[in-house]
Order: structure tokens, then C-alpha cells, then sequence
């Protein structure tokens, strides 16, 4: 199972089409055991999106870029469990391959940085 999940924490401010690092604890994993990682916002009965449905537990972490379609808003969290599972559907299977939350997070659009054109004389 997955312990701890380390990033994102509490209070981030994520942007889109920025790349940031999910990261966690995976305990009592055996060889080659998969994860799934899902974006869920609290308040909502359904899922944003699938992260990754296929990732090695033992990697303790995954680069992950925001897509654009992902609405902006605060209340976010990133679930993580078996890979063989779905939260709502499936329930994650059994006790020992319960999913684990992160804390709430945001997600804001991205911010351009503006370059001055010079003007050629």
C-alpha cells in the first residue's frame, strides 16, 4: 500500500501545462506492483481524470504536466492506488490495496511571461 503521499501538499498552487512531481511512499509493494493515479476535486462525485493508470510503486514518484482541459480551482487532490482498480467502481479492491489521498491543492491557469518586442529603428 501507499503510506504517505508527500507531494502535493497542502495549500500548492499547480499550473497548467507546468510539469510538477507526485510523489509518495509506497509500503509492502511486491516486485513489479502497479499504481493508478487519479485527480479527483472534493465536492465532486467524479473523477477529473486519470493521471496514469500504469506506474511502478516502487518509482515513488511521477512527473505529471496539467493538461489544459483541467478546470482551474482550488480543492483539488491526487488519489493513488492498485492499478487494477477504480475509486468509485471497484473500491480499490481490498483493504491492503487501499488508495490514499493527498491534501488539498490548487490549480490555476498558466501565466505567460510577456516579452517586449524591440523596436528596430
Amino acid at each position: 500500500m501507499v503510506d504517505t503521499i508527500y507531494s502535493p501538499s497542502a495549500g500548492d498552487t499547480w499550473e497548467i501545462l507546468q510539469t510538477f512531481n507526485i510523489s509518495w511512499e509506497a509500503l509492502y509493494f511486491s516486485e513489479g506492483a502497479s499504481l493508478r493515479i487519479e485527480l479527483w476535486s472534493n465536492g465532486s462525485p467524479d473523477k477529473i481524470a486519470d493521471i496514469t493508470t500504469n506506474v511502478s510503486a516502487n518509482q515513488e514518484s511521477y512527473l505529471w504536466t496539467i493538461p489544459y482541459y483541467i478546470p482551474t480551482g482550488s480543492n483539488y487532490s491526487v488519489l493513488i492506488g492498485q492499478a487494477d482498480g477504480d475509486v468509485l467502481s471497484q473500491g480499490w479492491g481490498s483493504p491492503s490495496d487501499a488508495l490514499v489521498s493527498s491534501l488539498l491543492f490548487n490549480i490555476e491557469g498558466c501565466k505567460f511571461n510577456l516579452i517586449k518586442k524591440r523596436e528596430v529603428e
